[in-house]
């Protein structure tokens, strides 16, 4: 049930005349966000993170928030600053890809995923792969060996990409069956798995 006007209004003013309590304020940004009111919460984060401008829960409540409402740059300038307190977390580098996608910065999102595939993450390994693989630019080399590491890295979605480059011969590769069948096989093997 959607909240009314006056108790929206009312909640708006417990963090800034009530509570600096961020056990208290979390929760109510999360109340805004389950009401639609992104404003509300982009506000209550806000107070959050000046109490505890180096929490990286306060950074990436606000940032994610901020980029949810496409307000790609500020969220942006979060994210970094959440990267340089937490450089090997995935989510974070994942995130930056995603946001300078958003804003048009090609190279910083290639860069982000880089680090997010060097931490392991396979789905930065599969975008890598499409970015190589497609446009003027592209390196069909570097995509399969990124479409590769994913692969052995358990992406099913990149194993079905190989078995299709290796079976019609795609991205610069001859039609090579030993190679599809490899793939193919390792995908059933794990999906009979789960």
């Amino acid at each position: 049930m959607a909240w009314g006007d006056a108790s929206r209004a009312a909640c708006r003013r417990i963090p800034e005349t009530t509570t600096r309590d961020v056990a208290v304020l979390r929760p109510l940004a999360g109340a805004f966000i389950a009401d639609g009111d992104f404003d509300g919460a982009i506000v209550v984060y806000e107070i959050v993170l000046r109490s505890q401008p180096d929490d990286p829960q306060a950074l990436y409540d606000l940032a994610g928030t901020l980029a949810f409402v496409r307000r790609y740059g500020e969220a942006a300038i979060l994210f970094e600053r959440l990267g340089t307190l937490r450089p090997d977390d995935v989510e974070v580098q994942r995130s930056l890809a995603v946001v300078y996608g958003h804003l048009g910065r090609q190279d910083d999102k290639r860069a982000a995923l880089a680090r997010a595939a060097a931490l392991g993450d396979a789905t930065a390994m599969v975008d890598l792969a499409r970015h190589h693989g497609e446009g003027k630019h592209a390196d069909p080399e570097l995509a399969i060996t990124w479409l590769e590491k994913a692969a052995n890295a358990g992406h099913l979605g990149a194993m079905r990409r190989l078995v299709e480059i290796y079976r019609i011969g795609l991205l610069g590769q001859s039609a090579d069956p030993t190679r599809a069948t490899l793939w193919a096989e390792r995908y059933a093997a794990i999906r009979r798995e789960e």
